[in-house]
């Protein structure tokens, strides 16, 4: 069986991202050596959350654009989410308060301790948040961006993230263009700049299940998503907010940064 795409630089509107071995061997951890699912880690091990679903200080910055409560999109992803923490599986997972739904349209620095998943130029290497956060504040100034855009959510993937695509060309190369240029100007090139697929989080998987329970879990996600997609199309986001945080349950903005109007989204 194929698996999915690693780079998502291609206009690709009905990409599905992933296919279900794939995330059948996420749940359960059946190819990695790892005691826990990524992110997942006793305290003071640098992870997000612990096993038992607890919160972890884990700093950092980010570009992204939130999903506003009130609209059909985050309706539709808040009764997901809620019928999905009701299903057998809900024990394995941790869910992400309703009000932090976000896209991530470039990520910035994280960790305990900071950097670990990669550095901005030009920055001492023992830079505080707050040093950085400056830093980016200077280099983003004057800065405007493409937008608004248009997104669809196109699959559950492992169930606990929905992926989405942008709908159409417009909306496809003015997030790409938005990424590259943060990137640029931020000077923190990642390694994984070309195949971080744009998704929101609904909860983080905290253990890794038996086969049986994962099968059925997207069986069970697969028949939720199936109902709730229509109203998970056609999502116009924007402007990208430039947003710190202390941990994955709240993303404070720092600046919105102004959008240049894109065409035929």
């Amino acid at each position: 069986m194929n698996r999915p795409t690693n780079c998502f630089r291609d206009f690709n509107p009905n990409r599905i991202g992933g296919h279900r071995e794939h995330w059948i061997d996420v749940l359960t951890g059946r190819n990695t050596d790892a005691a826990y699912p990524a992110s997942i880690t006793p305290p003071g091990a640098g992870g997000k959350f612990t096993p038992g679903g607890a919160v972890l200080s884990h700093p950092g910055n980010t570009f992204l654009c939130h999903l506003s409560p009130g609209t059909l999109a985050h309706r539709a992803m808040a009764e997901f989410q809620r019928l999905l923490l009701e299903l057998p599986s809900a024990r394995y997972c941790t869910p992400l308060p309703q009000a932090s739904f976000h896209m991530t349209v470039f990520c910035g620095v994280s960790g305990d301790p900071l950097g670990t998943d990669g550095w901005p130029s030009g920055l001492a290497a023992d830079a505080s948040l707050r040093v950085v956060n400056d830093c980016f504040m200077s280099r983003l100034e004057g800065l405007t961006l493409p937008g608004p855009f248009t997104v669809n959510a196109t699959c559950p993937r492992e169930g606990f993230v929905l992926h989405l695509e942008p709908r159409d060309r417009a909306s496809h190369d003015a997030l790409w263009s938005c990424r590259d240029k943060l990137r640029d100007l931020t000077g923190l090139d990642r390694a994984d700049h070309d195949d971080y697929g744009f998704h929101v989080s609904l909860a983080y998987l905290t253990a890794h299940m038996p086969v049986d329970i994962a099968d059925r879990h997207l069986r069970d996600v697969e028949e939720i998503f199936a109902a709730l997609s229509p109203d998970m199309q056609d999502i116009q986001l924007g402007p990208v907010e430039f947003c710190s945080f202390e941990t994955m349950h709240h993303f404070e903005p720092l600046m919105v940064i102004p959008q240049q109007p894109v065409t035929s989204c």
